[in-house]
C-alpha cells in the first residue's frame, strides 16, 4: 500500500447508527468542543498536568491508527508509513501534514524526522474565536504523529514542536527517538499503558471485525433474497405486516394482501415465498387486470390446441407453471365472474381444466391474491364472488399506505438512493438532506412505487451525484397532495383528495396521460379507470 492510495470513503465506513475506521466505531468530535475541553482543564490543572493529558489523547489517537493500518495494509517501507500518518491527518480534518526530513542513522541509533504543517493563514484563516488556534493543532499534530511514528519504529519516537523555525504560515515538529530528548521530556509523556492498552485491544479486535463480516455477508444474502423494501422500516404497522408474513409463511394456507396501488403488494408476496418450504419452487405473478376474460384464462389454466382462433398447438398454463410453488394473483378484484368460478375450482378441488378441454388436472400450488379494492363492496354489489373471497382471504394482510408510515419514508429513500446508485452507476449517489422535509410532507398517492419513480427521476437530473430538492419532480416539492391545513380539510375524503391530485398532474403535464401515469407511478388503464371513476375530464 501507498500512502497517497488512501481514500476516505474506503477507510471510512457510515452504515446503521455506526461510524467505523477500519472496524473501530469512530464519534465525530467539534474541534471547538475540544479546544473548550482543553480551555477547562488548563483552568483546573497545572500547565504540565494538561500538556501531559492533551498529549495522552492525541498520542494514543496516532498510535492506535498506526495499529489499525499496519493491520489492514501491507507497507512498502517505514518512510511510506509515517507518511500515512500525515495523510490520516489530512482525512481527519487536523492539518495538512508532510514530512520534508528523515533521518535514520542506524551506527548511532538516531531517528531524526522533521514535520511540517500548514498554518492558519496559509490555509486563508485569520484570528478568530470561532476557528481552533495554531496552538491547539502543533499539540495535536505533535502528539498524534508521536503515536503514529512509535507504533512503526517499534521505539519511542517523540515530536515538539518547533516554535523557532515554525510561522503562522508554516507550522514544524522536530521528532527523535527519547532518549535523543533527554529527561526533561520522557517525565512529562508517559506513554507505556497506553501501548499495552492498545495491544489488548488490537488482539480482541480481530475476531470482533471477522464476527461483523460474518453477520453482514449473512445480512446481504437476506436483503438479495428478500426484496429489502420490507427491510427498511421503523413503524410498527409495518412490522405488524412482516410479523402475520413470517407466521403464515411456514404454512400454504391462502393470503388475501390488500392495499393502495404501489404499496409493496407483489414484494410482500415474495416475500412470503421465500420464507415458505416452497422457496425453491417457481414463484410466478399474474396481474389480472393487464389482460381480457379469454386471454386470462388461457395464461392461468392452458389451452388444447383449436380451442379459439391463434391456439395453433396445446400450451400449459401459469398454474401448472407454478407447480409445487407460488402463484401471485394480482389485481383479484377486476376477473370476470366465469373466470373466478374456475379459480374457486382451484381452490376447492386443487386441480384445473386448460381451455377447450374436459380432463382435470391436479396441481399443488398456493395461492397468494392481492388487490386494491374493497372486496366487501364487491360482494355486496355483486361483482366478486362471496364463497371465493372467503376461500382467498384465509389470512388477510393489510399493507398501509406510506403516508400512514411517515417513519418509514426516509430509510426507504434512502435505501432506493443507494440501490439507484449500483443500477445507474452513479458512484457516491447521495440523498442531500435539504429533501427531507419535502418527502416526509408530500402524502405519496403512489406510495413506494412513486418514491422510487421520484427518486429515479432525481438522480438522473442530479448534479455530482447529490439529490438536492430542485432534481425532485416538482408536484413533491410543491407537496400538491398534501390535504389543507384549514378546518375544510377534515372534511375532505381521500377520493376527493386523489381526485385533486390526478387533475394538478394532468394540468402539469398538458393532460399528456401517459406522462402524467408514470409520474404517478401507476399503469395507464389505472389511470384510465381512476379518470372514468371520478368523472375527470379536460
Amino acid at each position: 500500500m501507498n500512502a497517497d492510495d488512501l481514500e476516505r470513503n474506503e477507510l471510512i465506513r457510515m452504515g446503521g447508527d455506526t461510524i467505523e475506521f477500519l472496524g473501530r466505531r469512530l464519534m465525530i468530535l467539534s474541534q471547538h468542543a475540544l479546544e473548550h475541553l482543553i480551555n477547562d482543564l488548563s483552568a483546573e490543572c497545572d500547565s504540565k498536568t494538561t500538556e501531559r493529558l492533551v498529549f495522552r489523547f492525541a498520542y494514543f489517537w496516532g498510535y492506535a491508527d498506526a495499529s489499525a493500518l499496519r493491520r489492514s495494509f501491507s507497507w512498502e517501507s517505514t518512510n511510506d508509513f509515517l507518511r500515512a500518518g500525515c495523510r490520516l491527518m489530512e482525512i481527519a480534518g487536523i492539518a495538512s501534514t508532510s514530512i520534508p526530513v528523515l533521518s535514520i542513522h542506524e551506527e548511532t541509533n538516531t531517528i531524526d524526522i522533521q514535520l511540517e504543517w500548514r498554518g492558519r493563514k496559509a490555509d486563508g484563516f485569520g484570528a478568530s474565536e470561532t476557528e481552533p488556534s495554531d496552538d491547539l493543532i502543533d499539540r495535536i499534530v505533535s502528539a498524534y504523529m508521536s503515536g503514529f511514528a512509535s507504533f512503526g519504529f517499534d521505539r519511542e519516537i517523540l515530536f515538539v514542536p518547533d516554535n523557532a523555525l515554525g510561522s503562522a504560515e508554516s507550522r514544524k515538529a522536530s521528532g527523535k527517538s527519547i532518549e535523543s530528548w533527554g529527561d526533561g521530556q520522557v517525565t512529562i509523556y508517559e506513554t507505556d499503558d497506553i501501548r499495552e492498552r492498545i495491544s489488548k485491544l488490537a488482539g480482541g479486535l480481530k475476531e470482533e471485525i471477522e464476527d461483523r463480516r460474518r453477520r453482514r455477508a449473512e445480512a446481504a444474502v437476506m436483503s438479495t433474497e428478500m426484496k429489502p423494501y420490507f427491510m427498511e422500516f421503523r413503524s410498527r404497522q409495518l412490522q405488524s405486516v412482516l410479523y402475520m408474513a413470517d407466521r403464515v409463511a411456514r404454512f400454504n394456507t391462502s393470503v388475501l394482501i390488500t392495499g393502495e396501488s404501489g404499496v409493496g403488494k407483489e414484494v410482500l408476496s415474495l416475500y412470503i415465498h421465500k420464507k415458505s418450504p416452497r422457496e425453491k419452487a417457481p414463484f410466478v405473478t399474474v396481474n389480472c387486470s393487464a389482460l381480457p376474460e379469454t386471454l386470462l384464462e388461457s395464461e392461468l389454466f392452458g389451452h388444447k390446441a383449436g380451442s379459439f382462433t391463434g391456439a395453433v398447438k396445446d400450451r400449459i398454463g401459469l398454474f401448472e407453471n407454478a407447480a409445487n410453488g407460488t402463484i401471485f394473483l394480482d389485481e383479484i378484484g377486476d376477473i370476470t365472474p366465469a373466470t373466478q368460478l374456475k379459480l374457486l375450482r382451484v381452490l376447492q378441488e386443487k386441480e384445473i381444466v386448460r381451455v377447450g378441454e374436459n380432463t382435470p388436472r391436479k396441481v399443488d400450488v398456493r395461492i397468494i391474491a392481492a388487490t386494491n379494492k374493497d372486496l366487501d363492496t364487491a360482494i355486496t354489489e355483486g361483482t366478486f364472488r362471496d364463497d371465493l373471497l372467503y376461500r382467498l382471504r384465509v389470512v388477510e394482510i393489510e399493507i398501509p399506505p406510506l403516508r400512514e408510515r411517515r417513519e418509514d419514508i426516509l430509510p426507504l429513500a434512502r435505501f432506493i438512493t443507494r440501490r439507484l446508485a449500483q443500477k445507474m452507476e452513479i458512484d457516491n449517489l447521495l440523498l442531500a438532506s435539504q429533501c427531507i422535509d419535502y418527502l416526509n410532507r408530500y402524502s405519496w398517492p403512489g406510495n413506494v412505487r412513486e418514491l422510487e419513480n421520484a427518486i429515479e427521476r432525481a438522480a438522473v437530473f442530479c448534479e455530482n451525484g447529490t439529490i438536492r430538492p430542485e432534481d425532485l419532480p416538482s408536484h413533491v416539492t410543491r407537496g400538491t397532495t398534501l390535504p389543507d391545513q384549514s378546518s375544510d380539510a377534515s372534511a375532505k375524503s381521500l377520493s376527493d383528495i386523489e381526485r385533486a391530485h390526478i387533475i394538478e398532474v394532468l394540468d402539469a403535464n398538458n393532460w399528456n396521460k401517459s406522462r402524467t401515469a408514470a409520474i404517478l407511478a401507476v399503469s395507464p388503464s389505472t389511470l384510465w379507470r381512476k379518470m372514468r371513476e371520478y368523472d375527470i375530464r379536460k
